[in-house]
């Protein structure tokens, strides 16, 4: 038989007793956390809008310049106008200030110009100043400089960044040669004369003319050109009878900016490329360098590298014959650019090129002008 147990009765408080009460603990407040008072979420992001709208004027006319680096089209339109907004207001209250001194402490304070200005220190179309225009005008040839051991000539070789591998390996050649002294290898990537606020070449390039005296300029520009222009006197429609003629401007430009003062040019045209709507580009490039480089015989000379970097069929391909004779990777995984085998190609095309504008007082077969 189960047993149920009954609890025992609770003790009776004595008549007249009052109840006792227990102390009463106040909860610790969730605004309070480690000695610090939490301010609410809306506050705090008011607080970071503040922050980054200051930043943002700070940092005006970088985030223009990056603006304009953008790819042509109505999100770079946008971006181009709200920035130039912040610039404008961040110039009226001198909120650029730190940025600019800053800039201009570390050696760099032309990064955030954004200078769309297409012009050329030397004004005219064909030829060059002086008794070269008046050679060109005649249809002589202008002597031929000469330089050798005693006296090297100076190379300054610039560009895009087409340019860098190749001019690494003519480096090889040049000392080797000892009648050549490059005096400086200056390779900007993503640029060219297409759209001057990324960089403007026209503003660049004659005042490094002036600085480095160059006898011979080697240079490559046009691997980011296929664009519809801009700048100071662009708008015209990749490849039109418009864009040819503006952009021929100002690769004649850029020619008689370094012709003017006594440099002859090398200008290394664009390989044809694996994808083939860039490869048609380059094509259109090519011919207006070309038809520039021969409005100025003796000063200017072009080198074809389309050609020289398509098979047999005249279409693209990796393994082509290179300065050996034997055949050999000559493309970057991309496709546009060289690796080591097409680099020495590119290099020994220069240095054949050299010779039909200057003479070279040196035996060494890699500096002889192609054979006709």
């Amino acid at each position: 038989m189960a047993t149920v147990e009954i609890p025992p009765p609770k003790p009776r408080r004595p008549a007249g007793q009052a109840r006792r009460r227990l102390p009463h603990v106040r909860a610790p407040r969730e605004s309070w956390q480690d000695g610090r008072r939490l301010a609410p979420a809306g506050k705090g992001f008011i607080v970071l809008v503040i922050a980054l709208v200051f930043a943002a004027f700070l940092n005006a006319r970088g985030m223009h310049k990056t603006a304009a680096e953008q790819k042509p089209g109505a999100a770079r339109d946008v971006a181009l106008w709200l920035t130039a907004r912040l610039v404008d207001v961040s110039s009226a209250f001198d909120l650029d200030a730190p940025r600019s001194a800053l800039k201009g402490a570390l050696g760099r304070s032309g990064d955030d110009n954004v200078n769309g200005q297409v012009h050329f220190a030397q004004a005219g179309r064909a030829g060059a100043a002086g008794s070269a225009g008046a050679a060109s005008a005649a249809g002589q040839p202008p002597p031929m400089p000469l330089f050798g051991p005693a006296k090297p000539a100076r190379v300054y070789i610039t560009g895009d960044s087409l340019i860098t591998d190749p001019a690494s390996s003519f480096l090889d050649l040049a000392h080797q040669s000892r009648v050549i002294n490059v005096v400086s290898v200056d390779e900007h990537a993503a640029t060219g004369l297409a759209q001057p606020e990324i960089f403007n070449w026209f503003d660049y390039l004659p005042q490094q003319a002036k600085q480095l005296r160059p006898d011979v300029v080697v240079i490559t520009l046009g691997g980011n050109d296929g664009l519809d222009l801009e700048g100071s006197s662009g708008g015209q429609s990749f490849g039109s009878q418009a864009w040819r003629t503006e952009y021929g401007r100002r690769v004649g430009g850029v020619m008689n900016d370094f012709t003017s003062v006594g440099a002859r040019v090398v200008w290394v045209g664009l390989p044809i490329t694996r994808d083939a709507s860039l490869a048609a580009h380059y094509r259109v490039i090519n011919q207006v360098d070309y038809q520039e480089a021969r409005m100025r015989p003796g000063y200017v000379t072009f080198v074809d590298l389309y050609s020289r970097f398509s098979n047999k069929n005249g279409q693209y391909s990796d393994y082509l014959p290179g300065v050996g004779g034997q055949v050999v990777h000559v493309r970057a995984s991309d496709g546009i650019h060289y690796d080591t085998g097409g680099s020495d190609i590119v290099a020994h095309a220069i240095a054949h090129a050299i010779p039909l504008l200057v003479r070279l007082e040196t035996s060494d077969p890699d500096f002889a002008p192609p054979q006709r």
